[in-house]
């Protein structure tokens, strides 16, 4: 198995240095590092330039967004697996290539722990993802996805969302095409939490794409047992009962 760590960044030299140090310092060097930086305003291409040496592709020019510069960077990419590790990410400690490399896995999507340095908190990905997991509870976390190139160039991210795109691939990979999905015990990054998807508003987008990947019905029924999870009628009966002998 083959890795290719892939870092989108656009304006943020100080996330970027961060993100590259955590990748120098790994102690198995045997993966594949890929810049893409949308023609940056700031002195990113100077710390990429200072970096060379460490990272095996990397370019600098205009994009559409975040999507387009991900796409990019898997059509660039020659490894198996793809991590997308964006500026201001860091790989969890200097043996976390290393620790990934003795977890044997062939599936198509492979999720490890994340540890969330904005809430101080340790993520721990689903053993299962179901379709409620993405209506009710959130997302894969792409900076502890490993994705196998293949399946990510056969079914890019869709570059006409702006925010919620990888929610439209893993929700389309996972419970549409059914692809094979294991969960690992491998804490694999330290997430920032100050990126544009902690401070953009996209329930607008969430709502486009289970708009268009199923049908209303089916969306209403995961709606009506989620209410009757969260609040079972059976425990409303003897209320009313109360109620009801009450106002008598």
């Amino acid at each position: 198995m083959k890795l290719s760590i892939i870092t989108v960044t656009y304006n943020n030299a100080s996330g970027l240095q961060q993100t590259i140090k955590s990748i120098v310092k790994q102690s198995c060097k045997d993966f594949e590092y890929i810049v893409i930086d949308g023609a940056s305003k700031d002195n990113s291409v100077d710390i990429i330039k200072q970096n060379e040496a460490y990272i095996s592709k990397w370019v600098s020019e205009p994009d559409t967004g975040i999507y387009n510069a991900m796409n990019k960077a898997v059509r660039m990419a020659s490894g198996d697996y793809c991590l997308f590790m964006n500026a201001g990410d860091e790989l969890y400690s200097e043996s976390t290539v290393e620790e990934l490399y003795k977890v044997e896995f062939s599936e198509d999507f492979v999720e490890g722990i994340e540890y969330d340095q904005y809430r101080k908190y340790f993520s721990k990905p689903p053993k299962e993802p179901t379709l409620a997991f993405y209506l009710f509870v959130g997302n894969n976390r792409h900076q502890a996805s490993l994705i196998k190139k293949q399946m990510l160039l056969k079914y890019p991210y869709d570059e006409k969302l702006r925010i919620s795109s990888d929610l439209k691939f893993n929700v389309e990979s996972i419970i549409i095409r059914n692809c094979s999905y294991r969960q690992i015990n491998t804490v694999i990054a330290k997430y920032e939490g100050k990126g544009i998807s902690r401070n953009v508003n996209h329930i607008d987008e969430r709502n486009l794409i289970f708009k268009e990947l199923f049908p209303q019905r089916v969306i209403s029924d995961y709606m009506y047992l989620a209410f009757n999870y969260k609040c079972p009628f059976k425990l409303l009966i003897p209320l009313i009962r109360f109620f009801y002998k009450f106002k008598q």
